[in-house]
């Protein structure tokens, strides 16, 4: 599986770590096969019923399968921007 993370800030976690310490976690996933983006902000989700792609702010198409967001919110915020999720993850940290 290919992970491609699309991080709209120009490091991991910036309120968690700081840039010496973002810099070695993104360090130590990328030789596990994750790529990123950043800072990149995406402008639309493609696809009617599933996921095809991300369009990027700068108008670039990436093609996806599956497309997670993470929030600091509830899984309501999915519900009153009127996504249907048939399965969300909450998680309770």
């Amino acid at each position: 599986m290919t992970v491609t993370v699309v991080h709209l800030l120009d490091s991991l976690m910036k309120r968690q770590l700081d840039p010496a310490a973002a810099a070695l976690l993104k360090a130590s996933l990328e030789p596990r096969g994750l790529r990123f983006l950043m800072p990149a902000q995406t402008a639309a989700i493609l696809g009617d019923t599933r996921v095809r792609g991300v369009l990027g702010e700068a108008r670039a198409t990436r093609r996806y399968l599956h497309a997670l967001f993470p929030y600091g919110y509830g899984p309501q915020v999915c519900d009153v921007a009127g996504m249907t999720m048939p399965r969300k993850v909450m998680l309770d940290v």
